[in-house]
């Protein structure tokens, strides 16, 4: 059963067109919380991986094969994770964006079409966590209570901590690149990318 919080989220995207936009371009399920979390929705991550989790087990097989094999980067993605966004999609809309099955007979891709200036799985990953904190700044620029949170805080992992609590989930080295581009050295790491 899903939380007030979490149940609030679901409905919102149900019944709000631009809440259901904003779910387009997500690809991961921390995505997805840091999003709920930036609208206002204070979810953590572990309550929307047990919903999901309870939410799948539901499925039939062919369903649930039909969910695991829209590719992320589809704008059906986060649609399908959970049945009442599901609901939200066409007829036409469910066989979108898949992925090959398993055991398909696809030949292997020829290594020497990989594009050469493609980012590797670090620059990826880091790249995810940078937007991470990013959405967890402007989350607390609009939440006074968390702002609030975040002066009391002693140090990074503190501000980390709270971060968590909230679904944001990032490093210290996701920190240490952000204090890199911020110029105000006379504050704390954190504190100056929340001031106005």
């Amino acid at each position: 059963m899903a939380s007030l919080e979490l149940d609030r989220f679901l409905k919102g995207v149900v019944d709000d067109h631009s809440l259901a936009t904003g779910i387009k371009p997500l690809s991961t399920h921390i995505e997805i919380v840091a999003y709920a979390n930036s609208c206002n929705f204070l979810i953590t991550l572990s309550e929307w991986g047990r919903y999901v989790a309870m939410d799948l087990i539901q499925l039939s097989d062919q369903q649930l094969e039909a969910v695991l094999l829209t590719d992320p980067n589809h704008w059906t993605w986060a649609f399908q994770q959970v049945g009442p966004w599901r609901a939200m999609l066409m007829e036409s809309s469910l066989s979108e964006g898949k992925l090959p099955q398993v055991g398909s007979s696809i030949a292997p891709q020829d290594p020497s079409l990989t594009k050469i200036n493609a980012p590797s799985p670090v620059e990826e990953d880091d790249a995810e966590k940078d937007m991470i904190l990013d959405q967890f700044i402007i989350a607390v620029k609009s939440d006074k209570q968390l702002l609030e949170q975040i002066k009391l805080a002693k140090d990074e992992d503190e501000v980390r901590q709270i971060a968590e609590s909230k679904g944001y989930l990032f490093d210290s080295m996701t920190m240490l690149r952000k204090w890199s581009k911020h110029s105000d050295f006379s504050q704390a790491t954190w504190f100056g990318w929340f001031n106005d």
